[in-house]
């Protein structure tokens, strides 16, 4: 069968049966706070600015809670880049956890510790 009529046969098939070939649309929650409304709460709760956190989570992260950097000094993971090697009491599930790393950062940083994150330290240089 040539290449030509393989395509035309791949189109017919698509236009017949879509739903066998759909990609399926993520279900989005309208009830589920983003990543973004999450960290602001945290500040509030912990009584700090929401916007460096945002800014350093954004750097760290792109707030993808999947986000993984892994090295050998290093295995940090989640929207705040908690290195589990230096943070051993924490799994990783907890620092994959949207809730628990916004959190940790806004706990972190209430307490003047922001320099845990390199994004912060560029972002907000010593002057």
């Amino acid at each position: 069968m040539s290449i030509h009529k393989t395509i035309l046969l791949a189109l017919v098939i698509a236009v017949w049966f879509p739903t066998k070939f759909a990609i399926a649309e993520p279900q989005i929650n309208p009830f589920k706070p983003s990543v973004r409304q999450i960290i602001v709460k945290a500040a509030k709760v912990w009584a700090t600015p929401a916007t460096p956190i945002l800014h350093t989570a954004m750097c760290e992260s792109r707030l993808n809670p999947l986000a993984t950097n892994h090295t050998d000094k290093e295995y940090s993971v989640g929207i705040a880049q908690i290195n589990l090697k230096a943070h051993k009491h924490i799994t990783e599930a907890q620092a994959r956890d949207v809730e628990f790393a916004a959190n940790f950062m806004a706990e972190n940083f209430s307490k003047g510790r922001q320099s845990m994150w390199t994004c912060y330290t560029k972002l907000y240089p010593k002057k």
